[in-house]
């Protein structure tokens, strides 16, 4: 009996930890893909997920997509809000922020982005991917297409 209350006693004072170490590694496991839906006038800056949100439907314009967020929209040079260090949700993950490595104009541009955080943890890193040749057609127009900068897991 002694044996089996000290390992009840070892077991229950090891679970805070493994439950602590679950939930961290499974906090935010869904890829997302930061892209930009081209047009004549300007261009939108988005995030997605890839395994949940083809390209087309990424680039559905008005369409209520949950696994999909507008970042920044600039229209003729004009930009609607700052890129980096901006909270964002996405399918229920809230106030996500990309981190960018030269977002030193007032984090408007952003070449480089490195990671997305919460909180100030550090919850996806981002690699910058070859840039397309031939974006993805958004529509039979293709006046409107989109291509993927950004992968993060």
């Amino acid at each position: 009996m002694v044996q089996s209350s000290a390992l009840m006693a070892f077991a229950a004072a090891l679970l805070p930890a493994l439950v602590s170490a679950q939930t961290n590694e499974t906090l935010y496991p869904i890829p997302i893909a930061i892209g930009t839906i081209m047009y004549p006038h300007g261009h939108i800056i988005l995030a997605w997920e890839p395994t949940k949100t083809t390209f087309k439907g990424a680039c559905s314009p008005g369409v209520d997509n949950p696994t999909r967020t507008y970042l920044q929209t600039v229209n003729t040079n004009i930009y609607s809000k700052p890129l980096c260090n901006q909270p964002f949700d996405i399918d229920g993950y809230k106030n996500l922020e990309l981190l960018c490595a030269d977002a030193d104009d007032g984090n408007y541009h952003a070449s480089q982005v490195t990671a997305i955080a919460t909180d100030g943890k550090k919850t996806h890193d981002c690699v910058k991917l070859p840039r397309n040749l031939y974006p993805v057609a958004c529509d039979d127009t293709h006046i409107t297409s989109i291509e993927q900068n950004f992968a993060c897991q």
